[in-house]
This record gives C-alpha cells, structure tokens and sequence, in this order.
C-alpha cells in the first residue's frame, strides 16, 4: 500500500514538473501584437561600485580639493592623463595653502600629461575656461561632492542654497558640453554630466534629478560610489584639510550619470 502511495505521488510530481516546463515555453512563444510596444525597463542602479566613465572618455573634473581624486584615477588607470582635464575653484596659492601635499600632486599630475588649471567655477564653465578663446574638447563633466562651503546653519536656506549651485552646475556643463567642437565626433553626440553625493539628508532633500528635468536632462544610470576604488583620495571639507563629520570612506554615496533628455522618456525618467 504504501509503495503504491509512493508511485502516485512520483507521477504526480512528474506531471506537475512537465506541465510547467510546457507552460514555460508556450510563454516564450508568446510574440507582442502587432503594433504594440513592449514597456521599457527602468534604468536599475548599479550596486557594484565601478569607475562611472569609460577610459577613453576625455573628462573634465570640476571643484577639485586637494587634487588626490584626479591623482588616484590616473594611477588606476580609469582615464589617458592626456585626456584628463583637473580643476578647482580655488586658486593655485589657496589650494596649496589649505590642503598639505597638493602641491606635489597637482606638480605629478603635470607631469604625467593632466591639464590642470585654477580658479574655474562649476557653475559658469565657458566663461572660466575662456572656450570661446580655445575650445575644450571633453565628453564628460564630473563633480564630486559639491558644497557652497558658506555652512549656513538654516537647513532651508542651506538646501536651497546647494539647489542653486547643482543646478547653475547641470546648466554649465550642458552648455560646455554642446559647445564641444565638432572635430571631437563620437564625443559631441554622447556627452554626460556626473554628479556625485552622499545618501540620505540633506543631501536627498536637494533634489537633484528633479532639479536636472528641468533643465532637459534625466539619470541615464548610477552607480555606487566605490571609496576603495581610488586609493590615495582624500574628500576633504571645502574650506580645510579636516575630513567631514564621519570619515568619507564610512558613508555611502552614489555617482549619477545624466544625459540629455528625450521627451518620449519623460514618464520613464526615475522619481526622487
């Protein structure tokens, strides 16, 4: 009794098993009526950190500190030093003044091939770099961790205020970005402006990619900002060589990639 229990449930086990292999595939078959178009998948973070431009892009680092962030892709060989571009608001005596060691980096990036230049503002990119005088033939624009460094205390005016600079920020680049010269081909048609921030508040309250909307731009992806990835960086506060609160390392971030925007992605773009 028992053994002939146990060959019924074994043809039924095996019933069940080819009948949904036989579902499987008949869902497989299943073809999109004509004229219907299937929905689009949603552009998914990455959670594996990566490097968030490619090594033959021509990049442009925008409010660099002590310089350690432009170093360290150089030697992790995520970019051509020739085809890297370092600068900082700052001017060459301030930056060497308030972070120790930068005057030997910015002096090994020369070195090595890396344009470096001084007292460039993120937020009006054309007019600092003089482009007008002698185009700047880049692809990619990136911005690590802005900060005004005014510290207000009022945390309205204070995310209001870095509002104001990410967004004076995605409207510089863009403009530099399709000023490019036409020479540069391949990189006129596929440029990207990266922006990268801590997780969590105040950060969040920011609103960056609704902020990047309006200006006819949407996250084409993001991907984790791996800290281990670039030996040798220091995130340092905008206006000392002291690191932030909680050491930079311990906190999470991400790199957000944003392309230009088109109006048959506008449902589709991703929601703060």
């Amino acid at each position: 009794m028992a053994k002939g229990k146990g060959k019924g449930l074994k043809g039924a086990l095996a019933r069940h098993v080819a009948q949904e292999r036989m579902m499987k595939k008949q869902a497989a078959k299943v073809v999109p009526e004509k004229g219907k178009k299937t929905k689009p998948q949603r552009v998914q973070a990455s959670q594996a950190p990566t490097c968030p431009w490619h090594q033959d892009d021509q990049v442009l680092l925008v409010g660099e500190g002590d310089f350690s962030f432009a170093l360290s892709v150089v030697k992790q060989g995520f970019v051509v030093p020739t085809n890297l571009v370092a600068t900082s608001y700052d001017s060459y005596e301030d930056v060497v003044a308030k972070y120790a060691g930068a005057e030997a980096t910015v002096a090994e990036l020369i070195s090595s091939g890396v344009k470096v230049l001084h007292n460039i503002d993120a937020t009006k990119l054309s007019q600092s770099l003089q482009i007008k005088k002698k185009p700047l033939d880049v692809n990619v624009v990136v911005f690590n961790f802005p900060h005004t460094g005014k510290g207000i205390k009022d945390q309205a005016r204070n995310i209001r205020d870095h509002q104001i600079l990410v967004s004076e920020y995605f409207k510089s680049a863009r403009e530099l970005l399709t000023a490019a010269p036409e020479s540069s081909g391949y990189f006129v048609k596929n440029w990207r402006i990266m922006l990268s921030l801590f997780d969590g508040e105040p950060y969040d309250s920011w609103q960056s990619k609704r902020l990047a909307r309006d200006l006819g731009l949407q996250v084409d992806r993001s991907v984790k900002f791996g800290w281990s990835l670039y030996p040798g960086y220091h995130h340092r506060r905008t206006n000392s060589m002291r690191d932030t609160t909680k050491p930079a390392e311990e906190r999470s971030a991400r790199t957000y990639v944003f392309v230009p925007r088109e109006p048959k992605d506008d449902k589709n773009d991703q929601k703060d």
